[in-house]
């Protein structure tokens, strides 16, 4: 870019009286050519770190589900008795019956 930058402003100033006829044509020729050459090569490099951002973004969510999947299963593998028993359901109590029959 900035080949075709310093080409243009040789092209006004410093050639312009040296540049005529077929100088003219191929001099401006090669200037719209690394302008050109210069727009291909930043629109690939938009476009490759535009997939780079797309498959990193992919990669993070993964890592985030997968760190939140492990710390679940590491809460439940800590998760104490008595918390587990205030969750479970009520036992059904056979010594109540038991004392019931009896005399």
């Amino acid at each position: 870019m900035v080949l075709a930058a310093a080409m243009l402003v040789w092209g006004l100033t410093l050639l312009k009286p040296r540049l005529e006829g077929r100088a003219y044509i191929i001099y401006w020729t090669f200037c719209f050519l690394f302008t050109g050459l210069a727009l291909i090569i930043s629109l690939a490099d938009t476009f490759r770190l535009r997939h780079q951002m797309r498959d990193r973004q992919k990669e993070l969510i993964a890592n985030i589900l997968r760190d939140v999947e492990r710390a679940r299963r590491e809460k439940e593998k800590t998760a104490s008795p008595a918390s587990a028993a205030k969750h479970a359901p009520p036992k059904a109590n056979s010594r109540a019956g038991d004392r019931a029959s009896s005399p």
